[in-house]
């Protein structure tokens, strides 16, 4: 509510403002008449109240909880929705209906909703969890609106819920996998190895059939999508997967049985072979890995999932391990260094110049030549005092003095 409260810059009272939306949905704004935010808010949540009031439901209009309102999505009202979207209205709907299931959907406030996220979040629900609660209880009351049967505006009972989505990294790595498999039943057994070797969905493995959806002799096998119509396809069958379908016998009927306790089972299997837990979606995140860490294009592997784009893949599914990033790392150019190696500045000096890299000066005629001059250098730096010859360059040493290599005496 605090979000909806403002003030007017050219006020010279400095009143605050709220708006909110009424019955029939259209954003109303009005003058608080205070400069105290308290009592502005307040007076706010009474405006709201009586607009709704006022344009609420018929004295005789049936009763509508919310346990009611999330039992119509589930069971007639979105009977367009794909069977994991309904499967989740009724796993999420089910904690709505435990917390707020006998209040009608009319006397929803702001304040109701805000009490059900602080509950939630109590009992330890994850963020993502109460983020998908809230999306199913916003479709069961815009459901209930579409009905007659709830007069508000859904916008205007649901406060900021601010989400991090950090997408799951877990899959199975090529040394987990038979590890797991070994502690497995042969039908659970069979259960993952479609799972992990087909990519997809726990609702497309439970509904694949031998005589519509396998192709042993052609190498495919074809997955009825649940969620879009891109999700229909058809994947290649693996020589892992076809050893195991080529010793079913009767090849008829359901590919595998129903697992109702997939999550559980797939934990305690997990635990029993040593192994980090791991759920069916991460039997998918899988799949997809092991293409991606092929260098796998990221297009096939999405086509391969049921996805329409890339995005997908590159955010959830496709995990990449340290071997990928050792060989990307392996591609990087050499680079020449000081220690066992000859640069190209160092193969250009000439015999004598180690000391000046990359300096350019006259070479020295040959090597017995070089060390005179060098002896003759360290005599000219000597620190003893020296006599100055006739013409003002200091005399002495082995090889004559060079004018050009010497500085006068400043003695005299």
């Amino acid at each position: 509510m605090a979000d909806h409260i403002f003030r007017k810059s050219c006020q010279k009272n400095g009143w605050y403002y709220g708006w909110f939306f009424g019955p029939d949905g259209k954003r109303v704004t009005r003058s608080l008449k205070t400069a105290d935010r308290r009592i502005a808010r307040d007076r706010l949540r009474e405006l709201e109240r009586e607009a709704h009031a006022a344009g609420g439901l018929s004295a005789n209009a049936p009763a509508h909880t919310a346990t009611d309102a999330l039992r119509y999505i589930v069971e007639v009202g979105c009977s367009d929705r794909a069977d994991g979207t309904l499967d989740m209205y009724a796993k999420k709907g089910g904690h709505l209906a435990r917390v707020l299931g006998e209040k009608q959907v009319a006397a929803l406030t702001l304040d109701n909703v805000q009490d059900y996220i602080n509950q939630r979040l109590d009992e330890g629900a994850a963020r993502e969890s109460v983020r998908k609660e809230l999306s199913t209880l916003r479709v069961a009351l815009e459901t209930a609106k579409a009905r007659r049967l709830y007069r508000g505006d859904p916008r205007a009972i649901f406060p900021k819920f601010k989400v991090v989505y950090r997408p799951r990294e877990r899959h199975l790595s090529l040394d987990e996998f038979p590890k797991l498999l070994s502690v497995l039943e042969p039908k659970r057994r069979r259960w993952v190895l479609v799972a992990v070797f087909s990519g997809g969905r726990r609702s497309e493995v439970e509904a694949l059939r031998w005589e519509e959806h396998v192709d042993l002799d052609g190498g495919w096998l074809r997955l009825a999508g649940t969620k879009t119509p891109a999700s229909h396809r058809k994947v290649p069958i693996p020589d892992a997967l076809a050893e195991e379908l080529r010793v079913e016998p009767a090849k008829s009927g359901a590919l595998v049985e129903p697992w109702s306790n997939v999550c559980r089972d797939l934990g305690v299997a997990c635990r029993r072979a040593g192994v980090g837990r791991v759920s069916p979606n991460d039997l998918r995140r899988t799949y997809s890995s092991w293409l991606k860490q092929q260098n796998v294009d990221s297009a096939v592997v999405a086509r391969l999932l049921g996805h329409s784009s890339t995005r997908m893949v590159d955010l959830v599914y496709g995990r990449l391990n340290d071997q990928n990033f050792i060989q990307a790392t392996a591609k990087l150019p050499p680079v020449a260094t000081a220690t066992g190696s000859t640069s190209e500045a160092e193969q250009r000096r000439l015999p004598g110049e180690e000391g000046v890299p990359g300096g350019v000066t006259s070479p020295s005629p040959n090597k017995g030549s070089h060390q005179k001059n060098q002896r003759a250098q360290q005599t000219s730096q000597s620190t003893e005092p020296r006599c100055p010859s006739d013409d003002g360059v200091p005399g002495g040493g082995i090889e004559p003095p060079t004018r050009g290599f010497s500085v006068p005496c400043s003695t005299y």
